[in-house]
């Protein structure tokens, strides 16, 4: 017989066991029911996204050029159709005429009827007009052919491919081919065609057509592995960031004329080998095969076996005399996580009314706990490091931002290079950048002549990365490296999606042109950090403060810790500046009193100091000031503010109400929604400048936090200075062309929309 303490261990395996069985059965569970979640719309999508892009032949081409075309073939989408197909524009050329295509299609993308036995249907289109639309893809927006009717009033259907899912076991996406019998086509002497498509996870494109004549004899194409014509190729995708996310209409017009009938689908090849990126499609938006790739099935039953031991070990647990916020009720394991993606705003405004300023949602095995309100926020800004802090929650910027910086640091190091970008914007360096900043919008508004029509969003965006190459990236960049490097942060910037957050390693195409981007963006920063190293001669930027910089130990600042404080810095300032600039103009040319005070405040500051816009004159423009102040509070850049609990604390509501809130709980504010507190800002959703004016001055009435658009406390935003006078000095700018032309003559139409669970009605 064993003693006490052994009959007791062998107790508590028993539920031990049991335990360890219902995880993995909850976790079993969990993954069929996520791997059944695909839709038929997804597999369209990814069958849109694999033929999307730029390929090229001329590598086969040049080892072999008697058996090779060097060709370039060019797809991107070109418009969605109300019932959700999308249409892509496709066009072939040679590489040494690629504005001269010889082919050009519109190809149609749908899920297969549900009588029918497949997953995808791929239509191709031969285009009567070939004229009005070629170079489609490399037309900006405003000169591509706009919508009118129907895709059949221009283009002629050719033939169609249905295409299901690869079965287990096989290197591929979907496959698929034409139904028997083929379609009409009269290329080469044919009578009719097949065509055969698949689409492998590693991002290639096999396709396969073969002719035929009335008699079923086979006059081009693939013939028992010998190709009549020996073209084989093999194309490599450069992802083209405008393609990827850019869609427009089209101008459906009838046209007598179509262009000669041919393969419906790729090259004259009998076969073709498209060599791109390879598609990943799943969860929170990215595009994984959720029944091939391993590794992610491997990733859903870990978090399907946390998952259900969490909710186990809580249900299990005996009770506590702790004082705990009050949870937001939702279905088990993944309620509040379905809750959160489908609308943080809208969430936050439902539950703040029904369990107050404190409440807690669970994510999974998470927890997070909202403070809404001044009254429940104070120790979320004012608390130490040890207490409460950043590192653990955005360390999903690690990979973008690069290793040695930022949150990758510990809080001392931190707080360092922190000193360096204090030191970079301090008011003497920012009045040094005023000219460079007017000098950047003069010429750029300039371009946009006495009439015309432009994009307020676009338009102000591009504005911004200009002037941040200029005063922060360095003159080598904005002279010589401009398109170079702003198409290297977009990769960065479209690398940061929803899954990164939680799998910010994820082997995703994002993540790849992502590492892709700021390794080679860290080459160029070390060509021209050295290149200034040895010139000796300094330049009035952020690079070169950034370069001179020391720690408090004597320590310089080395070439990766450069790069990646511009990066961080770029991040903050690009879309910080890109968002208050578009709202601010957007509102006030909505509401033109406020244009007009802000004219008027103009036509007096000029009067006393001149034309010149420097510094000085942008300090003393209150309503602009507060024009961009209100957009801010009702449109700040970030949604939600994180902090990782290290310690027990407690917080009491403006009820009187005290709430523990335990130590690893992650707690978040939202300056989104406590920016609109009713009981602080009056008539919170409406625009109004003046509620900031002296007399009024809302954000200061209800005491410390109540404007937390810049955040605020320990961990305040170091740009807020940055922000307005870029800003500031396009406001200027803008006011003055206005002013030249006079502002009756604008027309104002918006077109913008917010995405639904980010905004308010």
């Amino acid at each position: 017989m064993g003693t006490d303490s052994e009959s007791s261990q062998g107790g508590s395996q028993a539920p031990g066991l049991v335990l360890k069985a219902l995880v993995l059965l909850g976790g079993a569970l969990l993954l069929k029911r996520m791997r059944k979640s695909t839709t038929r719309w997804d597999h369209a999508r990814v069958v849109a996204e694999s033929l999307s892009g730029e390929k090229f032949s001329q590598e086969q081409a040049c080892r072999d050029p008697d058996n090779y075309f060097n060709l370039r073939m060019l797809t991107c989408p070109a418009t969605d159709i109300v019932d959700g197909s999308r249409v892509l524009y496709f066009e072939q050329a040679f590489r040494r005429a690629p504005q001269k295509p010889f082919r050009q299609r519109f190809y149609m993308v749908k899920p297969c009827p549900k009588e029918m036995r497949c997953d995808v249907e791929l239509s191709s289109y031969a285009i009567r007009d070939v004229e009005e639309y070629k170079n489609f893809c490399e037309r900006r927006k405003d000169q591509r052919p706009q919508t009118e009717e129907v895709i059949a009033d221009i283009a002629e259907h050719l033939t169609t491919i249905h295409l299901s899912q690869c079965e287990r076991g096989k290197h591929c996406l979907f496959e698929g081919s034409t139904p028997p019998g083929g379609f009409p086509n009269s290329w080469n002497g044919a009578s009719y065609c097949t065509s055969e498509l698949t689409i492998h996870k590693n991002g290639e494109l096999h396709t396969l057509d073969r002719g035929y004549d009335n008699e079923g004899k086979q006059l081009w194409g693939s013939k028992g592995g010998v190709f009549l014509k020996k073209k084989t190729h093999r194309f490599r995708f450069h992802p083209r960031p405008s393609f990827t996310k850019t869609t427009t209409t089209l101008r459906f017009k009838n046209h007598d004329t179509l262009q000669s009938p041919s393969p419906p689908f790729l090259t004259p090849a009998p076969l073709q080998t498209l060599k791109g990126p390879s598609i990943v499609a799943g969860l929170l938006g990215s595009n994984m095969d959720l029944k091939e790739n391993k590794f992610f099935s491997a990733g859903l039953v870990f978090i399907a076996t946390i998952i259900v031991a969490k909710l186990l070990t809580g249900l299990l647990r005996s009770g506590s005399n702790r004082r705990l916020p009050p949870a937001i009720n939702s279905l088990p394991v993944v309620g509040g996580l379905l809750r959160f993606m489908k609308g943080p705003i809208v969430m936050i405004r439902e539950e703040y009314q029904k369990l107050g300023s404190v409440f807690t949602l669970n994510i999974v095995n998470r927890k997070i706990t909202f403070f809404i309100g001044p009254e429940v926020s104070s120790h979320f800004f004012k608390a130490p490091e040890a207490e409460l802090s950043q590192q653990e929650v955005y360390q999903f910027n690690v990979p973008t931002f690069g290793p040695g910086v930022v949150f990758d640091v510990d809080y001392s190091v931190r707080q360092e290079q922190f000193r360096f970008f204090t030191e970079a914007l301090r008011v003497t360096k920012l009045k040094s950048y005023v000219d460079q900043m007017v000098v950047e919008a003069e010429d750029y508004f300039s371009k946009w002549g006495e009439c015309g029509e432009v994009d307020l969003k676009y338009e102000l965006e591009h504005l911004i990365i200009l002037t941040a190459s200029r005063c922060l990236l360095g003159r080598e960049v904005r002279d010589k490296l401009f398109d170079d490097v702003s198409a290297l942060f977009h990769d960065l910037d479209n690398g940061m999606r929803p899954i990164s957050v939680i799998f910010p390693y994820l082997p995703i195409p994002a993540h790849r042109r992502r590492d892709k981007a700021r390794a080679r963006i860290a080459q160029i920063f070390s060509t021209i950090i050295n290149s200034r190293k040895l010139s000796g001669k300094p330049e009035d930027d952020m690079l070169q403060c950034f370069i001179e910089s020391k720690y408090k130990d004597g320590r310089p600042t080395t070439e990766g810790e450069i790069t990646g404080l511009l990066i961080a810095a770029l991040f903050a300032g690009q879309h910080t500046s890109s968002i208050t600039s578009t709202w601010t103009g957007a509102y006030m040319l909505r509401y033109k009193q406020y244009l007009a005070a802000a004219l008027d405040e103009q036509k007096q500051l000029l009067k006393k100091h001149g034309d010149k816009v420097d510094h000085d004159i942008l300090s003393e423009m209150d309503v602009l000031y507060r024009c961009i102040k209100e957009a801010l509070r009702l449109h700040p850049p970030l949604i939600m503010l994180l902090r990782q609990s290290h310690s027990d604390f407690t917080v009491k509501t403006k009820e009187g109400v005290e709430y523990d809130i335990p130590k690893g709980h992650i707690v978040a504010t939202s300056p989104a929604f406590a920016n609109r507190l009713p009981h602080i800002f009056k008539d919170p959703d409406t625009y109004d400048p003046d509620r900031f004016a002296p007399g009024r001055e809302e954000d200061k009435a209800a005491g410390a936090f109540s404007y937390i658009s810049f955040g605020g406390g320990r961990h305040g935003c170091l740009e807020i200075d940055w922000n307005a006078m870029v800003v500031g000095v396009k406001g200027q700018i803008v006011l003055l062309r206005i002013r030249a032309r006079g502002s009756s003559l604008l027309v104002i139409r918006f077109y913008w929309s917010i995405l639904p669970g980010f905004g308010f009605d």
